[in-house]
């Protein structure tokens, strides 16, 4: 009974020699491969290709142009935090991920931004992602909600309009096609949003989700007292004004 158990005391201690010489000869090769490889002792951990992921609307291509990584250079020393600065902040990039894969290969996933808004800025037409930060120049002239009276000089107002249409979504409201408003934010203490049939809303400054189905309440009430009312004013905490009515709801 005692043999079993001295085979299994000596294979565990082989095989955690074996790890530790491994761990070893891996921090010295890391070490040599620092210090640039002198000996020419890392030569078989040169990158031999960058694959990239991801991508849908960006081409691989541009992507490794913007990444930058020569073939050649030793996987072990190339540092991911470089190559996801030089990356993070470029068109249609939202995030990075950066794996060596040994011995020859470095991985690329890209998660791409996607479009959310069309902002209508002081250089022209851009996409919106759903944070609001500015993807790129953008060709369409429908199937977005527009963001009017921002610029690429102002951010904060891409942001706030970006919660506003946050907040349409979440409410989950049956007053328009979310395509179809238009988010004016030229005074940003005075955000105001045009729906369909010119209606405007005074959304104020947070609180979304419960303003907007406040608007599809007031929507409701008021098909059989008014035909279209003009505006809603929902910058008041307690109260709603609609124009065209006898009172304030």
């Amino acid at each position: 009974m005692k043999r079993p158990k001295r085979l299994a005391r000596r294979l565990i201690g082989r095989f955690a020699l074996a790890g530790l010489a491994g761990g070893v000869l891996w921090w010295t090769a890391r070490s040599l491969c620092g210090a640039g490889d002198t000996a020419g002792l890392c030569g078989w951990d040169t990158i031999e290709r960058v694959e990239v992921r991801g991508t849908v609307r960006l081409n691989a291509d541009q992507v490794r142009a913007w990444a930058a990584v020569p073939l050649g250079a030793h996987l072990w020393t190339t540092k991911g935090e470089q190559l996801v600065a030089r990356l993070e902040g470029r068109p249609w990039v939202k995030a990075v991920t950066i794996t060596k894969r040994f011995p020859d290969t470095l991985v690329i996933e890209v998660a791409e931004c996607v479009p959310a808004a069309v902002a209508a800025t002081d250089r022209g037409r851009v996409l919106v992602d759903a944070d609001g930060w500015a993807i790129g120049p953008a060709s369409l002239a429908h199937g977005f909600p527009v963001i009017v009276g921002a610029s690429t000089s102002r951010p904060e107002r891409l942001r706030l309009a970006a919660r506003i249409l946050a907040g349409f979504r979440a409410a989950d409201v049956s007053l328009a096609p979310i395509d179809s408003l238009v988010i004016d934010v030229a005074n940003p203490d005075d955000p105001v949003v045009r729906l369909p049939d010119g209606i405007h809303v005074r959304i104020g400054r947070g609180g979304f989700v419960e303003k907007w189905r406040r608007v599809q309440a007031i929507a409701d009430n008021a098909t059989e007292r008014i035909p279209s009312p003009r505006l809603v004013d929902l910058r008041f905490p307690d109260r709603a004004v609609v124009t065209g009515w006898d009172r304030a709801l």
